[in-house]
């Protein structure tokens, strides 16, 4: 189960990352008997496809030891320089930041 909300930086916004973080680490205790896996995913910024990318790997085997884990990304910004490490502008958006 991954729980998804997006980021907020208001008090009552703040609170509910709190509880969602509380509850996925409640909830991966109580289910780790059924092996099954609960993270929370806190996204900053609008939805891309490094949003889709990571939720995918969230869910699948390669993050079978990632679990009760409340995590907070957002994708990096696209380059406008095209020396950058992250090419062209308009390029494939780079892999998600993780805080």
């Amino acid at each position: 189960l991954l729980i998804l909300c997006a980021g907020a930086t208001d008090p009552a916004g703040r609170a509910r990352d709190a509880a969602t973080a509380m509850l996925a680490r409640t909830l991966a205790l109580e289910w780790a008997p059924a092996r099954m896996r609960v993270n929370a995913l806190t996204w900053d910024g609008p939805p891309d496809e490094s949003l889709g990318a990571l939720c995918r790997f969230l869910g699948g085997p390669d993050a079978a030891q990632i679990t009760g884990q409340a995590l907070r990304g957002a994708a990096r910004p696209l380059a406008t320089d095209i020396t950058s490490e992250a090419g062209p502008k308009g390029a494939a958006s780079p892999a998600p930041v993780l805080a």
